[in-house]
This record gives C-alpha cells, sequence and structure tokens, in this order.
C-alpha cells in the first residue's frame, strides 16, 4: 500500500545519501555538488517520515471512531486526545 511504498521509497533515499564513490581526477571539482545532493535527499527523507506520521495519526483517529461507533454509547470527540466521552 501507500505507507509500504513510502517506506520504500525512504530506504532508497536514505541508500543514495549514504553511499558514496571517490574518483580519482586531475580536474578542479565543483563546491561541494555532493553535499547538495544529500541535503536535497535529506529533506526527501525527512517530508516522506513526516507524511507517514500524518498518515499514522488519521489511521488512528479513524480507528477510534470506528470503535467508539462499534462501543454504542460513546462517541469520538473528533480531537486526537484519545478520549471518548459518554452520550
Amino acid at each position: 500500500g501507500p505507507a509500504e511504498n513510502k517506506m520504500l521509497r525512504i530506504e532508497t533515499l536514505r541508500d543514495m545519501a549514504t553511499s558514496t564513490t571517490a574518483a580519482v581526477s586531475d580536474m578542479p571539482r565543483s563546491d561541494s555538488p555532493n553535499l547538495q545532493r544529500m541535503e536535497t535527499v535529506l529533506c526527501k527523507v525527512a517530508d516522506l517520515e513526516s507524511e507517514i506520521a500524518q498518515d499514522r495519526a488519521a489511521m488512528e483517529t479513524a480507528k477510534a471512531e470506528i470503535t467508539a461507533k462499534d462501543a454504542g454509547g460513546m462517541r469520538y470527540t473528533g480531537k486526537n486526545t484519545g478520549i471518548l466521552l459518554l452520550s
């Protein structure tokens, strides 16, 4: 599902960020292009982790709402507090 795809993307991005290759050359090198690339990759990882956390929170909210409906005389407050109110 979508969560698994995001986790695989994170794993791939982390592999990209940690893999380094050394090239020996007498040509001058540019100003740290690998650091910029790594920064971009790490930002993508952080964004995906944030999306996963939001997805999990939404799933927990939906689960609480379903549980509340199944509980009969209880209702979910609609806030992510984990508090159910008696009707």
